[in-house]
């Protein structure tokens, strides 16, 4: 027992690391913690990526079902048991085992790519701050993104309905999106590094059930990709994801920078996602401010983008009401506010203040 209690050291230790990281980010720069931290990410990622398929996914159901067998076998055990003090004994035992191993498993998350939440030092690599966004500036924006998507729809591919559609689909957007990083490690070397392909979700229609088009998880270095999605963001949300994998945490931060990794893609269709991608923000903030101005811009729209735009749609209006979706983001809210970025699920759309001011508007 004693042996076991000294692994409660590791929960002191994460929040000793947290709030260095929160309050004294200099301190952990100084001691390079943040380069560290990236490297031990592309090591992680390359070793895991010689893995042919996603460890993120086979960890998550053996650790579904592990809890769900356990829990069922102790119920079993207990109503059966005639000493059932002593079965609540054992299974308290078991709890606190558990506790002690998320303790360590807390730290080494927080020690590989947690700290990075708060890693103030990721404005100047940005070279930009958040601008504040006025009406005005929105639609410039939009008029902006909306001619831009126009023109790129006419050099992409579609399917017989007229659908956006990258030839090869997953396997095309895996191999280009590195590319898509070298480039633009120049201006952004932070971006650059050499890292694990992006690996495919075998149940990626549940990953839509719950509303989520991507993951990044740090223990293992793995980018998952929900592959279901329409193609027309799939490269976007892979830029995404591994920006997150190479340590920028915030979603604001992530929207921006993938925006801006497609954009230096030569890949049409990643420059045409890109674009997608940006413009449903940037539309969606607009529509908060003056509805109907939203509304009168969207009559830009070229033919084939609505098109596109209609198959997002329809992508999503077959999850919006799931119960599931809305577990989903409700959680998501909840480690994003835990991680201080205070505006939670709205983060995501912070990233619009980014694009105004990059964009000299």
């Amino acid at each position: 027992m004693k042996k076991r209690t000294i692994l409660l050291v590791f929960w002191p230790l994460s929040l000793a690391l947290f709030l260095t990281a929160v309050y004294c980010p200099n301190i952990l720069q100084t001691c390079k913690f943040f380069t560290l931290s990236k490297s031990v990410t592309s090591y992680l990622s390359r070793a895991t990526g010689l893995i042919p398929f996603s460890l993120t996914e086979v960890f998550f159901w053996l650790a579904l079902i592990g809890v769900l067998g356990f829990l069922l076998y102790f119920s079993l055990k207990i109503i059966r048991a005639e000493d059932k003090k002593k079965e609540l004994r054992r299974l308290c035992s078991y709890l606190y085992s558990a506790f002690l191993l998320l303790g360590l498993i807390n730290f080494i998350y927080i020690t590989v790519w947690g700290i990075n939440y708060n890693n103030k030092l990721s404005q100047d690599i940005l070279k930009t701050t958040p601008s504040s966004v006025t009406q005005e500036k929105l639609e410039e924006l939009a008029h902006r993104l909306i001619d831009t998507a126009n023109i790129l729809r006419e050099q992409v591919d579609e399917d017989h309905r007229g659908v956006m559609k990258i030839e090869g689909g997953f396997a095309t957007v895996k191999e280009l999106a590195p590319i898509a990083f070298e480039s633009i490690a120049d201006s952004y070397p932070e971006l650059g590094g050499v890292y694990g392909r992006p690996k495919a979700i075998y149940f990626s229609e549940l990953m839509s059930r719950f509303g989520i088009l991507g993951v990044y998880f740090p223990l293992t270095g793995e980018v998952n990709i929900n592959t279901s999605i329409p193609d027309s963001v799939l490269p976007a949300t892979v830029c995404h994801e591994m920006v997150h994998q190479r340590g920028f945490l915030k979603e604001d931060e992530a929207c921006y920078l993938a925006w801006l990794v497609c954009q230096h893609s030569e890949s049409p269709a990643f420059k045409y996602s890109g674009t997608i991608y940006a413009l449903i923000y940037v539309m969606n903030a607009l529509n908060e401010l003056d509805p109907e101005r939203a509304e009168a811009l969207k009559a830009q729209y070229g033919d084939a983008l609505l098109q596109d735009l209609y198959e997002l749609a329809a992508y999503w209006d077959q999850n919006k009401d799931s119960r599931a979706q809305k577990i989903a983001t409700d959680l998501n809210d909840m480690y994003l506010k835990s991680k201080r970025q205070e505006e939670g699920s709205t983060s995501y759309y912070c990233m619009v203040k980014y694009m105004v001011e990059s964009s000299n508007i």
